[in-house]
């Protein structure tokens, strides 16, 4: 849960000893174990979702005792390999761009690799041309942080806001990373305590200090329709799914329904495990298994309201 401690004092000190307030170790006792990345690959698999792993970085020089970077990365990918996992299933992602590289040109994997990105860029240059080599390189997803795609526009007016009353506009990095035809992927919408401070909320600091404290906590919605709409990211890293898929659900997305405006559906969140999916996937297979879930469901109420006689039974799908 994000949380650390000194090695002073106790061991359950030490242990759970640095978590905030405002999380919770309800799911950290009972010295849990740490899954390896099969048993993720088999849990995960088992509920039929996709897959973003990220590659972390080394914590030791490499080569490791022969053991190379290549290694680890290939580790990685054999792994789906392994598990029959397809390559549209799975959004491989590092920091180190080296590690996308390498996918997207010794495996079937890379065509999805996403390109992690918590750089503080100092010039609109220096981005653009950042996005430039990686679109060299056949990277099509880049994963900034929130703060990378909206700028408060009370501070940073860059272009005619049409969601002005929200506060934020598209911010050059997104502006950028559109043109060179990147898809985004945004993180991480619920990683930060109450009150909307610190790294993640960083260029719409003084929009949130001139907010009534009441709205302040709302304005994550303000935030996550800004990505959706005008921004037109593809997905957002949430630590929690309330947020993301109350949101999904109230606007009709990614759910067969219309939306609250009928031709004006925002791209899709759909949240999967600490991933929430923007768009549809193009995958056929993938459609018509929904749509014969769907089917089922559908089928399964109209039987239940057709036997209903005694009981007021609701069913909801």
């Amino acid at each position: 849960m994000d949380a650390s401690n000194s090695i002073d004092g106790t061991p359950e000190e030490y242990v759970f000893g640095g978590t905030p307030d405002w999380r919770t170790d309800l799911y950290a006792r009972g010295c849990p174990e740490i899954p390896t990345h099969k048993e993720y690959i088999e849990f995960v698999g088992g509920y039929n979702r996709k897959f973003t792993p990220e590659l972390k970085a080394p914590e030791v020089d490499m080569p490791f005792d022969g053991y190379t970077q290549d290694d680890y990365r290939q580790q990685m990918i054999d792994e789906y390999i392994e598990a029959g996992i397809e390559p549209e299933d799975v959004y491989p992602q590092s920091f180190i761009p080296e590690d996308v590289f390498y996918w997207i040109e010794n495996t079937d994997y890379g065509d999805q690799g996403v390109a992690l990105d918590e750089t503080e860029w100092e010039s609109e240059e220096d981005i653009r041309e950042w996005h430039s080599m990686l679109k060299e390189k056949g990277v099509k997803i880049v994963a900034p942080a929130l703060w990378a795609c909206t700028y408060n526009i009370f501070s940073y007016v860059v272009q005619e806001d049409p969601n002005h009353e929200l506060g934020m506009a598209p911010s050059a990095y997104a502006q950028s990373a559109k043109e060179h035809g990147f898809d985004i992927i945004s993180w991480s919408l619920e990683r930060s305590g109450p009150g909307l401070q610190g790294w993640y909320w960083q260029t719409l600091e003084d929009t949130i200090a001139a907010m009534d404290p009441s709205e302040v906590e709302g304005y994550r919605y303000a935030l996550l329709h800004v990505l959706a709409q005008d921004v037109g990211v593809m997905a957002v890293f949430s630590d929690w799914p309330a947020t993301t898929s109350f949101y999904a659900n109230c606007m009709g997305i990614g759910t067969g329904r219309s939306g609250s405006k009928a031709g004006k559906v925002p791209k899709v969140f759909k949240e999967n495990d600490h991933m929430a999916k923007a768009k549809q996937p193009s995958f056929s297979r993938v459609r018509q298994r929904k749509r014969k879930k769907l089917y089922h469901l559908q089928a399964r109420q109209e039987r239940l309201q057709k036997d209903q006689t005694e009981t007021d039974v609701q069913v909801t799908v």
